[in-house]
């Protein structure tokens, strides 16, 4: 049987180097220096020596280019629905490409929106309260309703509800991984992965394969941010990853946003710090919408207080479970509450929660009824 071979672009050359892991400095210099990444690869030992002192770097960097078929991982990238863009390509992120250390490659599945949009991070902790999911989703469904492009980690807790939040608006969202493109994690979101991938992007720097490894995670946070204006943390401990996002926003000169929380719960101990050093109060999307003008139209949304209704939600109700998600809309309420105002016994109240529960619609915590959009 007869092989094939191709012609490669030079993004497969790209992509070839960012797999040794000669480090991005190396790359880019090596790079630059024979005036492209074809030529760049195809140099000789001798060559690469005078660019590179380090004689260990060097010899890495041969023992895997000897054993790496450039042609086979390019074939492989096609084939999981990916391309490669390299940072001299023109569709790279100009937010992105202005920050220290930018991934000289990311591996994109979907399309990258248009980087003239507000892009803001909304990020937080995995373990999340009810009410960080609610806000989380909330306040990325107005942003994204008001034409801003939702990015982050797609890990579970807030960055799941973020990205939900901005799809179930019909805008954009931005999903930046921590391990290769072609790996799910965690794979109960494999869903959610494919939705992103449909309507928004999917992005790594990461070669194919790649676990999703702790170490890799503070590298994916500086894309998070570095994509974006701003960066929004809904909840996190006292040291969590959303506040490695955080600091690095500062670094890159991004604003940085936080969502109160109660005063006694672990899970907001990093927000309130954030907001005690500066951080904006934020809560509501308009928090953050008044910040940037320049971005907004004749078609910026005002929101409503408290849980926007979708009418479509309601559809098949009864008129008294209708008025439970009416009176959830303003935010958690109570059992006792709810009997006072619906004139419904404990009994009867759990019943029709249990049914709401059922659609998805509510939600039970820490003695109240959530509303869940």
């Amino acid at each position: 049987m007869e092989v094939m071979c191709m012609s490669l672009p030079d993004e497969a050359y790209w992509a070839a180097f960012n797999c040794s892991k000669i480090g991005y400095k190396n790359m880019l210099k090596i790079i630059d220096f024979f005036g492209g990444p074809k030529t760049a690869w195809e140099a000789s030992k001798e060559e690469i020596a005078e660019l590179i002192s380090n004689s260990q770097t060097i010899e890495q960097f041969f023992n895997f280019k000897n054993n790496f078929n450039e042609q086979l991982y390019y074939e492989q990238v096609i084939k999981n629905n990916a391309e490669i863009i390299s940072i001299n390509d023109k569709c790279y992120p100009q937010n992105l490409k202005n920050i220290h250390g930018a991934p000289p490659v990311l591996y994109v599945k979907g399309n990258l929106p248009d980087p003239s949009l507000l892009h803001i991070a909304v990020v937080g902790t995995r373990r999340a309260t009810i009410y960080g999911r609610q806000v989380a989703r909330k306040i990325s469904y107005d942003l994204a309703t008001n034409g801003a492009v939702i990015v982050s980690g797609l890990a579970r807790g807030i960055d799941s509800c973020a990205h939900s939040g901005a799809l179930e608006a019909e805008g954009k969202t931005v999903a930046v991984l921590g391990c290769g493109i072609d790996v799910v994690y965690p794979r109960e979101n494999r869903k959610l992965f494919d939705k992103i991938s449909e309507e928004g992007a999917v992005i790594t720097e990461f070669p194919l394969g790649t676990s999703p490894s702790k170490q890799n995670f503070p590298a994916r946070n500086r894309i998070i941010s570095g994509l974006s204006s701003g960066v929004l943390v809904v909840e996190s401990p006292k040291r969590g990853g959303a506040l490695i996002t955080a600091d690095l926003a500062l670094e890159q000169g991004r604003d940085v946003f936080a969502v109160p929380g109660p005063i006694f719960s672990k899970t907001s101990e990093g927000c309130n710090a954030l907001l005690k050093e500066g951080a904006k109060l934020v809560t509501r999307a308009e928090d953050i919408l008044e910040e940037y003008q320049d971005f907004l139209d004749d078609s910026f949304v005002r929101n409503a207080e408290g849980t926007a209704l979708n009418p479509s939600d309601l559809e098949g109700l009864s008129p008294e479970m209708k008025q439970i998600v009416e009176l959830l809309s303003g935010g958690p309420v109570s059992i006792e509450e709810l009997c006072q105002h619906t004139g419904n016994t404990a009994g009867q109240l759990n019943a029709l929660i249990t049914h709401l529960e059922l659609e998805g619609l509510v939600a039970r915590g820490e003695g109240k009824v959530y509303l869940v959009l």
